[in-house]
């Protein structure tokens, strides 16, 4: 047995299935399945509760997973995911803490910093929620980063976290990563209407592969039709769910895989240009109501049958939509 987040904490791509009774409020699916290879955050001292939870549902949508470590299994836990570059998030007021109320222990930090600067750890983000100038002068004559934050709140902690995983992942040269995916085809068949935006003589029907919140796969019907696509032509992409209808204007064609007959098209969700926000509130709803299946089937971490998780231990990771 395993649980959601040690598994996804210990694989480079994951993969569930919803098998038979995934109650999504607006949509019900016999069979689900979701892709991520999800960007891997360190947290020491991380406050396990409901604000947490929501806030991994949130992060997990967007392709990131929080977790939990402490310094004596840290550089176990890099080695383990090959992770050249990791990002570290240190709760200050879990792990440094002194009985006394609002004081720190400053050679329980010291010890850390002299910890970090033997693995080399380079994106560290320290938090609390105390004021204090000695920390402050100690940190930044380290390199480091601290942030006099609340994290045990979801509104606190899901933008703050996003933010980080932005400048260190840009900093690190490494390509935006795609966000996990939800799966439909083939054990849901959901048409597809596709007009292209500069040429719209070019408009046929498909079906959708899948979806996630910054893109789609479709699967075209024949070969005449495919060989129409070309790369970086805009298309309007009208989605035809169970309940739902989504339009995305202008979605951008990334991607062709000509042995599968799909095609792998990219849009930026709180972009108006490219979809409404009622729109772009929909895709979002898809992706969260699945997650949030998953997260309340396995109690959030406690243990899952092997039939609805299925780890992979091959390196290659998801990207894109196809």
């Amino acid at each position: 047995m395993t649980s959601i987040l040690s598994a996804l904490s210990l694989s480079r791509q994951i993969h569930f299935i919803l098998l038979h009774s995934a109650e999504a409020g607006f949509m019900n699916f016999d069979e689900v399945e979701v892709f991520v290879a999800p960007q891997k955050i360190f947290w020491m001292g991380i406050v396990e509760d409901n604000n947490i939870k929501k806030a991994q549902i949130e992060l997990l949508k967007r392709d990131i997973v929080l977790v939990p470590c402490d310094l004596q299994n840290l550089e176990s836990c890099i080695q383990s995911q090959e992770i050249e570059e990791p990002i570290i998030l240190v709760n200050l007021d879990a792990v440094v803490h002194d009985y006394l109320p609002a004081q720190l222990n400053y050679e329980a930090v010291t010890n850390i910093l002299r910890r970090f600067k033997e693995l080399k750890l380079r994106n560290v983000v320290f938090h609390t929620m105390m004021v204090d100038t000695i920390l402050t002068n100690l940190l930044r004559d380290n390199g480091y980063h601290l942030i006099v934050k609340n994290l045990a709140n979801d509104k606190v902690s899901i933008p703050i976290v996003l933010k980080i995983n932005e400048i260190f992942t840009r900093n690190n040269g490494q390509k935006e990563r795609s966000y996990l995916r939800v799966q439909f085809y083939p054990s849901q068949s959901f048409r597809v209407n596709l007009q292209c935006v500069n040429q719209p003589e070019i408009k046929f029907s498909a079906i959708l592969n899948d979806l996630s919140m910054n893109g789609l796969g479709v699967l075209i019907g024949n070969q005449e039709q495919f060989v129409l696509l070309n790369i970086k032509m805009f298309f309007r992409v009208k989605i035809f769910l169970e309940k739902m209808v989504i339009i995305v204007d202008k979605a951008l064609l990334q991607r062709k895989d000509s042995k599968k007959m799909i095609a792998g098209f990219y849009f930026i969700i709180n972009d108006p240009n490219m979809i409404h926000s009622i729109d772009g509130t929909s895709v979002a709803t898809v992706i969260h109501k699945v997650i949030e299946n998953i997260f309340q089937k396995s109690g959030y971490g406690l243990d899952l049958n092997f039939q609805r998780i299925v780890t992979r231990t091959d390196k290659k990771e998801t990207s894109g939509s196809l």
